[in-house]
């Protein structure tokens, strides 16, 4: 059974027998030692509780044995005495004792001070726990804490707040917080020192937690500042008042670093350092609240775009290419004046807006500084290369009611300054702007053509020239649009291929006319079936199915491959390069025949004949037109002599007068197609036209 181990000191010619047997008759376990025996005693056991007689200083000094022991024991002690000597109990308190007991005592009075102090004891090492474990959890968070009283009056903080502040704890305990912890408002400069004693008012009038503003500034001991995230929670007791405040707060300085990094990135090209759209957007919507407030104010968007730019990027590789995209941003940023904004929206694309306009021809002032500029050679690792730029122009005026619609138009300036060459400006005005109407109602009404119905295949012989007799058809599109009639491909195929439309147009058409032609050569059998000739969009080819989309068709319609011609543009030929020739080689091995289209009239013709599986070629029709003229004729000998000598056939296209013909077969050309023979005709027409040949 657990017996209370006390430890009795006392001068061993007065051994109190009587009150070692009161304390075992207590359940006790007393051991009577003298002073001297402390250290010894208190190596091997510990005692739950010490009784010390206090006596006379002269014979036996209490308190200096109370104060030896306690540096080999924290036990709790209690002072026996037969007096209360103020002198001695004035140097007994500063211990710290559990009680004191005058003789004469009772048992009861001993059993309960003894019961007393254990408990108190008991408590007393609960609390020192806490409270350790309290201070380590303190001075372990990454956050800085102050705890104050009501008043404000420091009375604890960590290691990290004595290192944000540069006051250590010793320093600041008892010292108002507004001494230590200084704070000034970040945004406007204004001190925030009495910030804990407005943070305490809040408390005791809300009851609530406080946050103190952001975008303050601590000032530390040193005078030096540093940016925290700071907020305050009340210390309240068991009824619910108010005791004391802890103020918590970390440096932010990473944190703002990291966010102006990220305003930075948002707001700004990583290429160039220019700002970007979000930038320019915010910009320009402040440009438009100032205009509408100031009918005196003005400004304009420059746009623009480098002539030029792929050729360069695809030949002198992307980071010439990007270096090159810096110095354009350098020097087109040093024409500008202090208040203008310029951005980049992306490759090879600039935006300017140009501010406090008096007079509109500041624009074109600031466009024909950017043009000189540019102008001159940039060296760039080692290589020398020139580039120019378009710029499109449009001045903001109160028709505009939303900043996308005045980008837009200077979007809309910059096309037509590209369509007038190189290194030009275009100003946006109302011409435009009805164009472009015009150009967005074609292709919303184009968008629904095929679905009305509203499309129409037109055939146009190919006849052979020798002979006379009808060797096909070549297919033209035609829109029989509801409003303006029938339109011929060239006001609508810039159109479709901008908007993609061209792709599903083009699939429809190369049906069409195969079903068309299957149904004439089963009605009007030949020795030599009639053909069809039908034109395939760049776009078209770049699909990657293309091969398995034309042999559906061809399958589906049970034509005979060899019927079906597929003309290509010399043009399309350089755009696509050798990423067509496997395709057309696959639709050559199915027995396709290849046309090349427009032949002479672009810049690789032998390129393309040396790696492409053509079957023929068609001459342009600007060669028949003049082949009165010594050069044309000598054009289309040398294309004849080159197509006979490849075993080529060759198409005259644009055919319109006997003369014409008679030349043709002078030369030696096998077939011919134009208005001589017959125009585009729509499908009766053509199968009337097959009727009367046959």
């Amino acid at each position: 059974m657990f017996q209370t181990r006390i430890l009795v000191i006392e001068n061993q010619n007065s051994c109190n027998h009587k009150r070692l047997n009161l304390l075992r008759r207590l359940d006790c376990e007393p051991v009577s030692i003298e002073p001297i025996a402390i250290p010894e005693q208190l190596h091997t056991h510990q005692p739950d509780l010490v009784l010390i007689e206090m006596q006379s200083a002269d014979t036996f000094d209490a308190i200096a044995v109370a104060e030896t022991l306690q540096q080999y024991t924290q036990a709790p002690i209690i002072f026996l005495g037969a007096d209360s000597d103020p002198t001695i109990l004035q140097r007994a308190m500063r211990l710290g004792p559990y009680g004191f007991l005058v003789e004469p005592y009772s048992e009861d009075h001993l059993r309960s001070s003894i019961a007393v102090a254990l408990t108190r004891f008991d408590l007393d090492q609960r609390k020192a726990q806490i409270t350790h474990c309290l201070t380590t959890t303190l001075n372990s968070v990454s956050d800085a804490i102050i705890l104050t009283d009501t008043s404000g009056v420091i009375n604890c903080m960590n290691p990290i707040a004595e290192r944000l502040t540069g006051w250590q704890q010793h320093e600041a305990l008892g010292q108002n917080v507004s001494r230590v912890f200084r704070l000034i408002d970040q945004a406007s400069d204004i001190s925030h020192a009495d910030t804990n004693e407005h943070t305490v008012r809040l408390e005791l009038h809300s009851g609530q937690v406080c946050g103190i503003e952001p975008h303050m500034l601590l000032i530390t001991r040193t005078g030096t500042t540093i940016p925290i995230d700071v907020s305050a929670v009340s210390i309240r007791d068991d009824h619910g008042l108010m005791s004391g405040l802890v103020t918590i707060f970390r440096d932010a300085s990473e944190r703002k670093q990291a966010e102006a990094r990220l305003v930075r990135y948002a707001l700004h090209d990583s290429l160039t350092g220019l700002r970007n759209r979000t930038f320019l957007m915010e910009r320009l919507g402040m440009a438009f609240e100032r205009a509408r407030r100031n009918t005196q104010y003005g400004f304009a968007i420059c746009m623009l775009d480098l002539d030029r730019f792929k050729v360069i990027n695809d030949s002198l590789g992307p980071v010439i290419g990007d270096q090159l995209l810096v110095e354009v941003a350098r020097r087109t940023s040093g024409c500008l004046r202090g208040n203008d904004t310029i951005a980049r929206l992306g490759g090879d694309e600039f935006v300017i807006l140009i501010d406090e306009i008096v007079d509109p021809g500041i624009t074109l002032h600031i466009s024909e500084r950017i043009h000189a500029v540019l102008r001159e050679p940039f060296v760039l690792d080692g290589q020398t290369t020139y580039i120019s730029t378009s710029i499109g122009i449009a001045l903001y005026g109160p028709q505009y009611e939303h900043r996308e619609d005045l980008l837009r138009d200077a979007d809309l300036a910059l096309y037509r300054a590209k369509g007038l060459g190189k290194a030009c400006t275009a100003m946006f005005d109302a011409v435009l702007h009805a164009q472009a109407m015009e150009r967005f109602q074609l292709e919303n009404d184009l968008r629904h053509a095929l679905d009305r119905h509203e499309l129409h295949v037109h055939y146009q012989p190919i006849v052979e020239l020798a002979t006379g007799k009808l060797r096909g058809f070549e297919a033209l599109l035609r829109w029989q649009h509801p409003k303006r009639g029938m339109l011929m491909p060239a006001v609508f195929l810039n159109a479709a291929e901008d908007t993609g439309l061209i792709i599903p147009i083009g699939w429809w058409v190369m049906e069409e006319a195969c079903r068309q032609i299957k149904e004439w050569q089963e009605k009007y059998p030949t020795d030599h079936p009639l053909t069809i000739s039908v034109n395939l969009a760049s776009r078209q080819l770049a699909q990657p199915d293309i091969v398995q989309h034309i042999q559906e068709i061809i399958n589906r319609i049970q034509i005979a491959p060899g019927a079906v011609h597929l003309e290509l543009t010399e043009r399309t030929i350089i755009a696509r390069g050798d990423s067509i020739t496997a395709a057309l080689t696959e639709l050559h091995a199915l027995g396709v025949r290849i046309h090349l289209d427009d032949f002479g009239t672009g810049y690789s013709s032998l390129s393309a004949l040396h790696h492409i599986p053509i079957a023929a070629v068609k001459i342009d029709r600007s060669f028949i037109a003049d082949l009165q003229q010594s050069e044309a004729r000598a054009l289309t000998e040398s294309i004849l002599l080159l197509a006979e000598t490849m075993h080529l056939d060759v198409v005259a296209e644009g055919i319109e007068t006997t003369q014409q013909i008679s030349q043709l077969n002078d030369l030696g050309c096998g077939f011919g197609q134009g208005y001589y023979f017959a125009r585009g005709l729509d499908a009766a027409t053509a199968q009337a036209f097959v009727a009367n040949r046959n």
